[in-house]
């Protein structure tokens, strides 16, 4: 019995300090600062695990309705009012259909580089700002770069649209 008591108490204490050692953790990742351009659109990227999370529940995910699904734009950008939704989230699918220039590979492929569209989603009121996912800018994948999504979140937003490097660009909301 002595022994049995011996080891429930080495087992206390680990949880013990396991415990403490998780609390201390945590406050210290609170107090962080967020970096210095966090605020400048034009040089935020939001962290990868957040495309990850993304192309893994896009499938389930409801997806984003608007009354217009496709959208021209040239260097002056254009914006559009995102309606607030009961769903949490939705997904804001876009497929870049002009303005991607074609890019050829060392190995003699052609690649379409589609940077010149700049679609960026903005939350209202700052939602999502926790999980980094109050600005967002759109990035194709790397499968296909005319084709990527955002993450509108419950309260709604603006997305806005500007091409730069090329007259017009032109995107559809899939």
């Amino acid at each position: 019995m002595t022994g049995s008591r011996i080891a429930l108490v080495v087992l206390v204490v680990l949880l013990v300090v396991f415990i403490v050692v998780l609390g201390l953790g945590a406050h210290r990742n609170n107090s962080q600062q967020a970096p210095a351009d966090r605020n400048s659109q034009e040089n935020y990227e939001p962290p990868s695990w957040v495309s990850g999370i993304g192309q893994l529940i896009a499938p389930l995910s409801p997806k984003l309705k608007l009354d217009k699904k496709a959208f021209t734009f040239g260097s002056h950008e254009i914006s559009e009012m995102v309606p607030a939704s009961t769903d949490k989230f939705r997904r804001a699918a876009f497929r870049v259909t002009q303005g991607c220039r074609s890019a050829r590979q060392p190995d003699g492929s052609v690649k379409e580089d589609c940077t010149s569209a700049q679609i960026t989603y903005r939350s209202n009121g700052g939602e999502g700002h926790e999980l980094q996912l109050d600005k967002q800018g759109w990035k194709g994948t790397s499968n296909d770069s005319t084709r990527g999504s955002l993450v509108i979140l419950k309260g709604g937003g603006t997305l806005t649209f500007r091409c730069v490097g090329a007259p017009t660009c032109a995107a559809i909301l899939e």
